[in-house]
C-alpha cells in the first residue's frame, strides 16, 4: 500500500513538473526566437490607447486588423512631381513586404471603394487642414497635432468598425478606414522610414515600443544606404496579429512556438 502511494505521488510530481516545463518552455519561445522583450512589446504596441488608459494596472490586448481589402488612394497638389511618385512607390514597397506575412489584400487603384488615403503634404495643404473648423482629420487632437510645419512629421489615423470580436483571450477590432499624412519635405532615409512606420501603424502596430519615440528608434529595420525594409522582428509582430485574428494561433506565445517550428 505504501509503495502504491509513493508511486502515485511520484506520478503526480512528474506530471506537475512536466506541465510547468511545458508552460515555461512555451513562454520561452519568443525569447529564443527574438528576445525577452518581443512579447511585451507586442502586447504594448497592439493595445489601442482608448482601451488602455491605465497601463500601470494592466491592459487587455485589443488587436486591430484589416479584414476588408485595402483600396489605396494617393492625394497630392502635384501628382506629376518626382516626390509624389516616390511616395507612391515607397508606400507600395511597404505594403508588398507586409503582404508576405499577412493576408492583407491591397489595390493601388483609386475608386469609390477607397478606404485608405495617403496625403503627400506640403505647406499649403497643411495650412488648409490645420485651419479646417470641422477638423475632419483630427489635426487639433491626438498625434496629428504634433505634425507641425517645423517637425515635417508624418502621421496616421485608423478608424474602426463598430463590431468587436475575439477568441476568448483577445479582443479584435476591425479597421475599416485609414488616413496617412506624409510631409513632402522629407528625403531619403527620413522619407522611407516615415512611410514604412505609418504603414505598419495603420495595419495594427498602433503604438511604438514602450519607452521609444518611434517604431524604429532601436532598430526594427534594415537600410543599405538607398533602400529601407522592415526587419524580421517587425514583420513578425504584424504576422502575429494576423495569425491570431485569423484563427491560426490563440496568442503571441503560440505564434512564437508556431514560427519556431
Amino acid at each position: 500500500m505504501e509503495q502504491k502511494l509513493l508511486n502515485a505521488l511520484l506520478i503526480c510530481l512528474l506530471a506537475t513538473s512536466l506541465v510547468g516545463y511545458l508552460i515555461a518552455n512555451r513562454k520561452g519561445f519568443c525569447t529564443r526566437l527574438f528576445d525577452a522583450d518581443f512579447e511585451q512589446d507586442f502586447e504594448y504596441m497592439t493595445t489601442t490607447a482608448e482601451d488602455c488608459t491605465d497601463r500601470a494596472n494592466g491592459c487587455t490586448t485589443n488587436l486591430s486588423y484589416w479584414a476588408a481589402p485595402i483600396n489605396l488612394q494617393f492625394v497630392s497638389e502635384d501628382a506629376d512631381s518626382a516626390k509624389f511618385r516616390s511616395i507612391v512607390e515607397i508606400t507600395l514597397e511597404a505594403f508588398a513586404e507586409i503582404q508576405t506575412v499577412s493576408p492583407i489584400v491591397v489595390s493601388p487603384f483609386p475608386s469609390e471603394e477607397s478606404n485608405y488615403f495617403i496625403y503627400a503634404m506640403n505647406e499649403d495643404m497643411l495650412r488648409v487642414l490645420v485651419g479646417d473648423p470641422d477638423d475632419i482629420f483630427g489635426f487639433k487632437q491626438g498625434s496629428l497635432h504634433r505634425m507641425s510645419y517645423e517637425s515635417q512629421g508624418c502621421s496616421a489615423r485608423v478608424f474602426f468598425a463598430n463590431e468587436d470580436v475575439g477568441n476568448g483571450q483577445v479582443n479584435y477590432s476591425k479597421i475599416e478606414f485609414a488616413t496617412v499624412f506624409i510631409h513632402e519635405a522629407r528625403e531619403g532615409f527620413e522619407l522611407q522610414s516615415c512611410i514604412f512606420e505609418e504603414v505598419a501603424g495603420s495595419v495594427g502596430l498602433l503604438n511604438d515600443p514602450e519607452g521609444s519615440p518611434s517604431l524604429f528608434s532601436e532598430g526594427g529595420y534594415t537600410w543599405d544606404g538607398t533602400s529601407f525594409s522592415y526587419s524580421k522582428r517587425t514583420l513578425s509582430w504584424i504576422e502575429a496579429i494576423y495569425a491570431i485574428t485569423g484563427g491560426k494561433v490563440e496568442n503571441v506565445q503560440e505564434y512564437c512556438e508556431f514560427a519556431s517550428s
